[in-house]
C-alpha cells in the first residue's frame, strides 16, 4: 500500500500555526516584561504623587488663589441624581475655601430632571455662584450666526453652539472680582484630589493644564481637541497616546506633557485672558473644515510652552470606567508595543496641510461637525 504524505496545504497550515505560536510567545514575553517594568515605575511614581499631595497640597490650597469654576450641563440627571458628583464638587469648594470659589453652571434645553437637581444643589452651596437653567429657542434671529449654509443645506454648527454655551458659563467672570485660575468641568467622574492637583500643576505656572479623560478603562477620549507639542493630532488613543515625539516621550517618563491644546473633560487656565475678554469661538467661515472650540481657545491664548497635560490626573465618563481605569493604570505600558505599531501602520497622525497656518490651523479637521448636544 502506498504511504500517504502530508499535502502542501497541510504544510502551509502547520507553518502558519508555528508562526502564530511564535507570535503569541513573543507577545506573552512582552506582556510579562511590561507587567514587570510598569508597576515598579508607576507604583513608585504614584507613591510619590500621593505622598507629595498628602504632605503639602491640603495645606497649600489657599495659595492657588481664587478659582472660577465653569460648568456646562445637558441631560445630566444620571450624573447628578446619585449625589456623588455633587458631593465631590462640594468637597472641591470646601478644600479651596468657599471664599476662594465662584461657581458658574449653565444648563439649557434638558428634558430630564437636570434643572430640578441643579436647584437642589444651589441650596447647598456656600460659595458665590450663578446657576442658569434655561430653554434656548435656536430658531430665534439672535442665534442666526450659529447656522452654516453650504452645499449640504442649512444646519446648526455644533462648534458654534458649544462655543456659545461655554461663553454663557463664563459671563460672571467679568463682574465678580479677580481670579487666579479658571477651571472648566465637564460631565466627568473625578475626585477632589484630581482637581487640587490639576490646579497646582507645575506649581501653578501654566497657561493651561488638562487631565486625561477615558471613555473606557484603557481608551483616551478627547482626540478631537488634543494636539501634541508640534500641533499634530493623536496616535492610536491607547497608552502612550501620541505618535513618536516630545509629547510621547514625556508620557513614557510620566512627566508633564507639553501640548499645543487639550481639554479632556477637566481643564484649568490662567484667568487673565478670560478676564481680558477672551471668548470661545468656532470656524464659521472655513468651508469644509471644522475645529473644536476647546482647541481654538489654546490657539488664541498662544502659549504652547506653558500648556500641559498632567499625566497623573485621570477622569472618566462613568463610575465603572473610573474605577477600572484606576485599577488597570499600573499596567498601562503593556499597550505600548501595539499602540506604536498600529499608529505607524495606520499612518497616524493624519496629515493636516493647515497645521502651521494662523487662526488655529493645527485644530482644523476635514469636514463640518453637525450638532451633538452631548457636553464634551
Amino acid at each position: 500500500m502506498e504511504e500517504r504524505t502530508p499535502s502542501g496545504t497541510s504544510c502551509k497550515k502547520s507553518a502558519r500555526l508555528l508562526l502564530c505560536s511564535k507570535l503569541l510567545i513573543i507577545f506573552f514575553v512582552l506582556f510579562l516584561f511590561n507587567i514587570y517594568i510598569s508597576p515598579h515605575r508607576l507604583l513608585q511614581s504614584y507613591h510619590n504623587v500621593i505622598t507629595d499631595y498628602r504632605s503639602s497640597a491640603l495645606e497649600n490650597n489657599h495659595s492657588i488663589g481664587r478659582v472660577f469654576i465653569a460648568i456646562n450641563l445637558y441631560q445630566s440627571q444620571s450624573l447628578l441624581q446619585d449625589g456623588r458628583w455633587t458631593c465631590t464638587l462640594m468637597e472641591v469648594i470646601d478644600q479651596l475655601g468657599p471664599n476662594n470659589v465662584y461657581l458658574s453652571i449653565f444648563e439649557n434645553n434638558s428634558t430630564d430632571a437636570t434643572p430640578h437637581l441643579l436647584r437642589q444643589l444651589e441650596k447647598q452651596l456656600k460659595c458665590e455662584h450663578r446657576i442658569v437653567t434655561t430653554a434656548i429657542n435656536l430658531d430665534e434671529d439672535q442665534y442666526a450666526s450659529l447656522y452654516i449654509n453650504d452645499r449640504k443645506g442649512k444646519y446648526l454648527s455644533r462648534m458654534a453652539y458649544l462655543a456659545m454655551v461655554r461663553n454663557r458659563a463664563l459671563e460672571p467672570i467679568m463682574s465678580n472680582g479677580r481670579f487666579s485660575k479658571v477651571l472648566f468641568l465637564n460631565d466627568v467622574v473625578f475626585s477632589s484630589q484630581d482637581v487640587i492637583q490639576l490646579l497646582q500643576t507645575n506649581s501653578g505656572n501654566y497657561a493651561a493644564a488638562c487631565a486625561l479623560d477615558f471613555i473606557n478603562p484603557v481608551k483616551f477620549y478627547d482626540t478631537f481637541a488634543t494636539r501634541d507639542s508640534l500641533g499634530y493630532s493623536m496616535g492610536l488613543p491607547l497608552y502612550p497616546y501620541f505618535s513618536p515625539g516630545r509629547s510621547q516621550s514625556q508620557v513614557l517618563r510620566n512627566s508633564l506633557i507639553h501640548v499645543k491644546s487639550c481639554w479632556s473633560g477637566m481643564a484649568a487656565f490662567d484667568s487673565k485672558p478670560f478676564e481680558n475678554g477672551l471668548k470661545f469661538r468656532s470656524l464659521d467661515n472655513v468651508s469644509d473644515y471644522d475645529a473644536s472650540e476647546c482647541c481654538l481657545i489654546h490657539a488664541d491664548i498662544n502659549q504652547p510652552n506653558r500648556t500641559f497635560i498632567n499625566p497623573r490626573i485621570h477622569v472618566a465618563y462613568s463610575k465603572f470606567v473610573y474605577i477600572w481605569h484606576k485599577r488597570l493604570v499600573y499596567f498601562e505600558s503593556i499597550w505600548k508595543p501595539a499602540q506604536q505599531v498600529i499608529t505607524y501602520l495606520a499612518n497616524l497622525p493624519r496629515y493636516n496641510k493647515y497645521r502651521t497656518s494662523k487662526n488655529g490651523g493645527f485644530c482644523w479637521i476635514s469636514g463640518k461637525k453637525r450638532l451633538n448636544y452631548r457636553s464634551r
